[in-house]
């Protein structure tokens, strides 16, 4: 982590100091494509499927209802649309 940090920092300052983002060298990664999708659904109303950690709140069943679990969402700007799929009431844990 120390590493990528310096490396953020860095081409950060660079981009600063040169007044220009072409001076940075930042990579395009998963998780900044990711986070760019996220904001993109969220902004413009998509109901983008994606992968999200978020309470569970009776997605899985017979699962603790306050545990964070990753299940499939639609994105946008209502908080009422915010499960894609409820897990089938006859799953199992283990």
């Amino acid at each position: 982590m120390d590493h990528r940090e310096k490396h953020v920092f860095g081409s950060c300052n660079a981009i600063i100091q040169a007044g220009k983002s072409s001076a940075g060298e930042l990579e395009i990664d998963e998780h900044a494509s990711y986070i760019v999708d996220l904001a993109t659904a969220i902004a413009f109303n998509t109901q983008e499927r994606m992968l999200l950690i978020v309470p569970n709140n009776g997605a899985i069943n017979n699962f603790d209802p306050e545990a964070m679990v990753e299940i499939p969402c639609l994105v946008g700007k209502s908080a009422r649309n915010r499960w894609w799929l409820a897990i089938s009431r006859n799953s199992r844990k283990g």
